[in-house]
């Protein structure tokens, strides 16, 4: 028998998938400030096992903010262009 949290996290999943790309972002985001409200950092997974030290960390953090402000600004580019230009570049 299925929890109700797992029914809940099915139904926000499915949600998830009809948002459009810009919607998605803002999704992502009000589930950020959730979590940054309640004293947990969303993204503390991707700092466990790097070779970061606190500076390049810092640094790498301050691009990630700046191009989530970029794209808020409507200045970002589509994924797939991204891809096919990182992968143009083997």
């Amino acid at each position: 028998m299925q929890s109700m949290s797992d029914a809940v996290r099915e139904d926000v999943r499915a949600l998830l998938q009809k948002l459009s790309d810009e919607e998605l972002v803002a999704a992502q985001r009000c589930l950020e400030r959730m979590l940054e409200e309640r004293g947990i950092d969303p993204y503390a997974h991707l700092d466990e096992g790097d070779e970061l030290d606190d500076e390049e960390r810092e640094r790498l953090h301050a691009a990630i903010r700046l191009g989530y402000e970029q794209m808020r600004a409507g200045r970002g580019r589509p994924i797939q262009e991204v891809v096919a230009e990182l992968r143009s570049r083997r």
